[in-house]
């Protein structure tokens, strides 16, 4: 019996031990797939953790470059306005026979470079002077009121340069008054170089004559070269003869790169140092440190550094960016906040896993957490993905408005060259006529006939030449808001007749009828305004029309509508496309079409009409329909403008007024003439030959 007994408790214990270690087997190999999920997990956000930081570098790389790229585009575009800028001054100097010291000044002011190229040391006029021409050069500078002028340096040689005019003159600018920049070779190889080229030519790095021993910078020059009218400079040795003067801007470096970036780097935990070197990266030639005076040291982090060229016709500048890498406090790197996040829900996969009990129900429970835990973090990834894609649709805008911008650089440059070419063709046409008509009229037993012929065009090439340049002043002085409204009073219809009158004579189409509309009674007529404004923005208009127009009318006039003359000038002509009809008005424009191509022009007409019609309060626009046209036919265009209806009464007798002044053979007057040209002086003589004037 005991023995039964015994046998059936060793049994029970047999049976009880046996199932223990099932139940170890079994927790056993649940966590063996426990900690499987952990090691597994922990491996993935490690990886997750490595392409993250990877992703935010590659991001913060590309905003750096993109920063790099568009302070090249500054400098790039501010050295082109600089340049701008000395070719108008050369233009100035071009067209002008005499351009004085207060003349000078007073276009430096109307530019207004201290506000939009803020940075500038100066811009100056240095001319070349013959040795055996220097001590009256140097005595005519005197008598100007600068009873100490010297050219310096003082050494023997063959030709001088002189500083003469430097706007602003201040007294750093007052210490280069008078200097010899050919004398010194760096410089003159950068005026030579302007000289043989006809180029906007940069120096290298130099010490400036206006340097004194406060702030002392590196400095570098900028030079256009001046010729001598009626000169040929189509090669270089032509360029060498007819050289006659430079205009020039010396630039302080470190004014000039804070004029033209601002404050750009006063991030001081994220800041980036640019150095701008002339040619080479050398410490000799280095021109700016953005971060020289800096006392806190660059290299603390591992930096990013990269290095950008800059070439400026056949001068050479690299711009060398240096960025201490941004190191993030390591709680709120991206990086490590992945790197956490993954941790945390490995650790909590991990326990939930150990939890798990047997039951269907719990295994279910735990399913859908995590099964939520990963959808949230797949959200998460979608939104980080989002912002990625949108910042990139942005870094990409950027580039589209960088090369539009580019293009319309190059645009400009396009027009500008393209009115240079046209302008030469424009002068050098009526000059050549003048002088060889006159030559011809040097022949003896010339007839009568040829004369009037010879004279005729004579004075048609001089016509030519005023109207070229009384475009090209009212150009300077709309720009430069010099252009002067003189208000008076009139009568309108008078003013329409008298220019159809005018424009029927010199036209000699006569396919093309000139006919005018007028909405005022002539009695009725009287307005207030600048007349002659209002007559030359119409005969601009009108001269185009006559140009474009070969068959069928032109008709102008005016309408009053409100409180302003609405007029306009019509013509049965080519017409302008819809694409030019904004274009048309600006500066230094043509249509291209057959009719320009063959004819003369500046491109300029059109332009000063806007501008007039704008000083006078008005607007101006053009319509032309050449779309659904029937073959053959030609759309035309009409210009319209406004301008504001003052009403008036006349303040003189319209009637014929009887002569004031009767001369007689007994009445002798005096006249005083006041003259420095002999030409001047003579035709002036020559007209009144006539008059009954006392000679003295």
């Amino acid at each position: 019996m005991f023995i039964r007994l015994l046998a059936t408790i060793n049994s029970n214990c047999i049976e009880k031990v046996m199932e223990k270690v099932k139940n170890i087997k079994t927790k056993l190999k649940k966590h063996i797939a426990a900690f499987s999920i952990l090691l597994v997990s922990l491996g993935l956000t490690l990886l997750a953790t490595y392409y993250t930081s990877k992703i935010i570098e590659s991001q913060a790389k590309e905003e750096y470059y993109l920063v790099c790229n568009e302070i090249k585009t500054k400098i790039t575009t501010r050295l082109n306005a600089h340049a701008q800028i000395l070719r108008s001054g050369a233009a100035l100097f071009f067209v002008s026979d005499t351009v004085s010291r207060h003349d000078w000044k007073k276009y430096i002011e109307g530019c207004k470079i201290k506000y939009d190229l803020p940075g500038i040391q100066g811009v100056g006029y240095s001319i070349i002077i013959p040795k055996e021409h220097l001590q009256n050069h140097i005595q005519n500078v005197r008598d100007e009121g600068f009873p100490e002028y010297m050219v310096k340096p003082t050494t023997d040689r063959e030709n001088y340069t002189a500083i003469i005019y430097l706007e602003p003159f201040d007294y750093r600018n007052q210490r280069a008054f008078g200097y010899d920049m050919f004398s010194e070779s760096v410089r003159r190889k950068a005026m030579e170089q302007a000289r043989d080229l006809d180029i906007a030519s940069l120096t290298g790095k130099v010490l400036l004559v206006q340097e004194t021993d406060e702030d002392l910078q590196a400095g570098t020059l900028m030079y256009v070269p001046v010729y001598q009218k009626n000169k040929p400079i189509s090669t270089i040795e032509e360029r060498r003869l007819a050289i006659k003067a430079w205009i020039y801007s010396p630039y302080r470096m470190t004014d000039l790169m804070e004029g033209i970036l601002g404050y750009w780097d006063d991030d001081n935990d994220n800041r980036i140092q640019l150095r701008v070197y002339d040619n080479s990266l050398s410490l000799e030639s280095l021109l700016f440190d953005s971060q020289e005076k800096n006392i806190r040291p660059l290299n603390e982090n591992k930096p990013r550094s990269v290095i950008i060229p800059i070439t400026f016709n056949n001068t050479k500048w690299f711009l060398e960016f240096i960025q201490p890498e941004n190191k993030e406090p390591f709680f709120q790197s991206k990086s490590t906040i992945v790197l956490i996040s993954g941790i945390i829900i490995s650790f909590l996969i991990f326990f939930l896993l150990r939890t798990l009990s047997n039951t269907k129900f719990k295994a279910k429970i735990i399913a859908d957490k995590l099964t939520l835990n990963i959808s949230t973090k797949n959200k998460e990834y979608e939104i980080l993905n989002e912002e990625l894609n949108k910042k990139n649709k942005v870094l990409t805008e950027t580039k589209k408005n960088l090369i539009l911008a580019k293009e319309k650089a190059e645009e400009s440059d396009n027009l500008k060259s393209a009115f240079l070419a046209n302008m030469s063709h424009e002068i050098r046409t009526p000059m050549n006529s003048i002088l060889g008509f006159s030559d011809l009229l040097k022949r003896k037993n010339l007839s009568d006939e040829k004369k009037e012929k010879y004279l005729s065009l004579i004075e048609t090439g001089g016509k030519r030449l005023l109207t070229l340049i009384s475009d090209i002043i009212d150009v300077s002085k709309i720009d430069a808001n010099q252009l002067s409204i003189n208000l008076s009073i009139f009568n309108l219809n008078e003013l329409l007749e008298n220019l159809r009158s005018q424009f029927s004579i010199q036209s000699t189409n006569t396919k093309v009828a000139l006919n005018v509309t007028s909405a005022l009674a002539d009695d009725k007529s009287f307005i207030k305004t600048d007349d002659v404004r209002l007559a030359q923005i119409l005969s601009n208009i009108l001269e185009n029309a006559q140009k474009f127009t070969q068959n069928g009318q032109i008709e102008f006039g005016y309408t009053v509508k409100g409180k302003f003359l609405h007029f306009f000038v019509k013509d049965t002509g080519k017409g302008i496309e819809q694409k030019n009809h904004e274009s048309i008005f600006d500066r230094f424009r043509q249509v291209d079409n057959e009719y320009s191509k063959s004819g003369s022009g500046t491109g300029l007409g059109l332009s000063i009409v806007k501008g007039l019609v704008n000083l006078l309060d008005g607007e101006i626009w053009v319509e032309s329909e050449l779309e659904n046209l029937p073959a053959g036919k030609e759309g035309g265009a009409t210009f319209y403008f406004t301008l504001p209806y003052i009403k008036a009464e006349p303040t003189i007798d319209t009637e014929k007024l009887d002569d004031k002044y009767n001369f007689d053979d007994e009445i002798k007057l005096t006249i005083l003439v006041a003259e420095d040209e002999p030409s001047n002086f003579i035709y002036i003589e020559a007209l009144l030959e006539d008059y009954p004037c006392k000679k003295r």
